[in-house]
């Protein structure tokens, strides 16, 4: 006899329903190009709010209009700028159906090496640029050392990502806070109804 057919309706019932309230919400889209490249995503959750990001190629100026004081930058703390690229370690660089974008870093936008892509999110201008910089490995950690991780680092003067094949600025814009989880009105529902199956189930079986 299968499982299923041990089991009684009301027991089904709601491990369907608890199974359809642990369902995860939906991770931010990818929006890559025609020709199959990551230049970036919508709807990235930061510290419960969500982001658009998109990755651009130039100097600090031009992508951070000055890149002269912290206002220019979307996350104006090490420990924000930080999680944001966290996020893009855990949201975003993704071997999905679109693209291998974790293990092919030369499919970000900006980025031309075939072994490690630098995603860069600078927070804060104080006679030296911070950023936090998620780094993409081809194989693992095998080819030049690197694994996937955000870390800190700090720079004497910008960047120009467009010098070099291996660096991309992450440019962060707010959409708005995350929407707050509520009680689904159709598991409330199925644990009602399990619970009237499970009375009318006791007085059969009485």
């Amino acid at each position: 006899m299968r499982l299923a057919d041990r089991l009684s309706p009301p027991i089904l019932a709601l491990t369907s329903c608890l199974a359809l309230a642990s369902t995860p919400a939906a991770a931010a889209t990818l929006l890559v190009s025609a020709t199959g490249v990551l230049t970036g995503a919508t709807g990235v959750k930061v510290n419960d709010t969500l982001y658009d990001v998109e990755f651009v190629d130039g100097t600090c100026a031009a992508v951070f209009t000055g890149c002269d004081s912290v206002s220019d930058f979307t996350f104006t703390t090490a420990s924000d700028a930080e999680t944001a690229s966290e996020a893009l370690l855990l949201i975003v660089f993704r071997d999905v159906d679109q693209g291998t974008f974790d293990s092919t870093p030369n499919l970000t936008l900006g980025c031309t090496r075939l072994e490690v892509c630098i995603a860069e999110t600078p927070f804060g201008f104080n006679s030296v640029i911070g950023a936090t910089s998620f780094f993409v490995s081809q194989n693992g950690g095998a080819v030049g050392g690197f694994e996937d991780r955000a870390v800190l680092v700090e720079y004497f003067q910008p960047l120009d990502s467009a010098a070099f094949d291996e660096f991309v600025y992450a440019r962060w814009t707010e959409i708005g806070p995350a929407a707050v989880p509520q009680p689904a009105t159709l598991t409330l529902l199925g644990l009602g109804l399990a619970g009237m199956g499970a009375r009318r189930w006791r007085r059969k079986a009485a």
